[in-house]
């Protein structure tokens, strides 16, 4: 096997040798990282209150529908992400381990609305022409509606 006599160097304004610094940041949250710690916790009366709107929510905007698994099909699976905001407010989503899936066999697209910032400014602009009043809505689950 032939082996490349090319020499890798650093680039000087990095300088790996003498200034290198390495660093890993943890932050403890104190957010149950599966569903079973989130039971076992102190607050879990919160946790289920929560994952019970998030179960109510997807069902009355009618996300999915139950059927019978075909032989030979494979079930994406999925999992909790629990989060603690700030001002004591708990959230909870339910999402899909998409890492495993394969592009072109279980999906074909993907699809992630945002929100372009000339439209915020186009928003604000006619607001303030017209002197009306803006105001800012939470959305739960504004992903559904794309």
């Amino acid at each position: 096997m032939r082996r490349s006599v090319r020499v890798t160097v650093s680039p000087t304004r990095y300088d790996w040798e003498n200034d290198h610094v390495s660093l890993a940041l943890v932050i403890e949250t104190g957010d149950p990282s599966s569903y079973r710690k989130a039971t076992e916790a102190d607050n879990y009366d919160k946790w289920i209150t929560t994952m019970e709107q998030e179960m109510e929510s997807l069902d009355r905007n009618q996300t999915w529908t139950s059927v019978d698994l075909l032989k030979d099909s494979k079930v994406t699976g999925c999992r909790r992400i629990f989060r603690k905001k700030n001002n004591e407010q708990y959230k909870t989503r339910l999402v899909a381990k998409g890492y495993a899936q394969k592009e072109g066999i279980e999906y074909n697209e993907i699809f992630s609305p945002i929100v372009k910032h000339i439209s915020i400014w186009m928003l604000l602009a006619i607001v303030a022409q017209f002197d009306l009043q803006l105001e800012q809505v939470n959305v739960k689950i504004v992903f559904l509606h794309g």
